[in-house]
């Protein structure tokens, strides 16, 4: 699984992320750690990522046909921290990022990749 980036809403930050673990998320309310436009700029070769926003992603045969990735792919699903006391409702892109890591899938981010992401403008 592979993506470019593009800049979030805020302008400050890329649709890229890493996942926080359950006290970060009891601190500051996210459940991720988003790349920022400084340090995405900063990268030159692909790494891996958490999550990636669907703006720009390539998908190999062979992810939706594995055992572990049940139909049906694109779903929101309530992500349970591993305590059960911390829960938040998550969309299709993140519920699909965590089957495809959960199932032993990497998501790559090539850093040289930068495309626009049309929302209510393109950003």
């Amino acid at each position: 699984i592979a993506a470019g980036w593009y800049c979030t809403e805020d302008g400050k930050t890329t649709s890229v992320a890493h996942w926080l673990e359950e006290d970060d998320f009891r601190s500051n309310g996210g459940v991720m750690n988003h790349e920022t436009i400084e340090s995405i700029s900063k990268r030159r070769k692909p790494f891996t990522v958490d999550y990636t926003g669907f703006g720009w992603l390539l998908i190999k045969k062979g992810v939706f046909e594995h055992e572990e990735m049940t139909y049906p792919w694109f779903a929101p699903k309530m992500q349970v921290f591993e305590s059960g006391d911390v829960q938040d409702m998550c969309g299709e892109d993140v519920s699909f990022c965590l089957d495809a890591k959960e199932a032993g899938f990497e998501i790559w981010c090539d850093p040289r990749i930068r495309v626009g992401h049309e929302k209510s403008r393109v950003i």
